[in-house]
């Protein structure tokens, strides 16, 4: 088992940014490190990756059991709930992959394919997607999250702001890491699940020995539906 170690933490401040998350940085706990940190990545500090170094994975695998019904196939505001989360990917990056059953309506040029085991979880479902990718930069995005867009951006900054870090996460307003609304850099996931089961994994253990940033969700970007009474009214 990995160890994880705390070292410093990303925090709220009072100041916001594109009308919700907030950043600030001091000395505390509250991160996770691995030893030795990743390479800081070639293009440098303040810069993100070009859009086709990036790569989302959209988890859309669970069985949906306390919902009742498929919960990403209901109607929000006049599409479907997955039709969400796809599309905010798409702002980001054009390399797009799905994980989870078929469906046969998604966009043009979005890959799709089933986690391995299928149903076996969000880990499961990150380590499968992840093999179909070449990016520098992997969003984990959940399928089932109301309105993640504004944050997408916000992750890829908070990188690009701390090349030391492996993963930026989203802190919700509960102040809960929530690891699939996340930006990992890709070599750093991929040795993270590398050689590792993936069976009923949790999905908070893809941050397990990662160096952490906190990105802070006070506007409530990161709400997902878990049962009929989270929709919308």
């Amino acid at each position: 088992m990995r160890t994880t170690r705390h070292i410093s933490r990303y925090l709220p401040s009072p100041s916001t940014i594109r009308g919700g998350a907030s950043r600030s940085w001091r000395g505390g706990n509250g991160c996770n490190v691995r030893t030795p940190l990743q390479p800081v990545p070639p293009y440098g500090r303040g810069m993100s990756p070009a859009p086709d170094r990036i790569a989302v994975l959209v988890v859309a695998g669970g069985r949906s059991h306390r919902f009742g019904s498929d919960k990403l196939e209901v109607d929000v505001d006049g599409h479907r709930l997955l039709d969400g989360a796809v599309g905010a990917a798409l702002t980001l990056t054009s390399q797009v992959v799905v994980v989870g059953p078929h469906r046969d309506d998604l966009p043009p040029g979005v890959r799709q394919v089933q986690e391995v085991p299928a149903y076996a979880g969000p880990y499961a479902a990150v380590a499968t997607g992840l093999a179909l990718v070449d990016a520098d930069l992997v969003v984990v995005l959940a399928g089932d999250l109301l309105a993640p867009g504004p944050l997408l951006p916000l992750l890829v900054e908070a990188l690009a702001d701390h090349p030391e870090a492996d993963v930026a996460v989203t802190v919700d307003g509960e102040d809960r890491r929530q690891p699939l609304l996340a930006a990992f850099r890709a070599p750093a996931l991929r040795a993270g699940v590398a050689g590792v089961d993936p069976q009923d994994r949790g999905a908070y253990t893809l941050l397990d020995g990662l160096h952490v940033v906190e990105v802070h969700d006070p506007a409530g970007w990161s709400k997902d539906v878990d049962v009929p009474a989270d929709l919308p009214r």
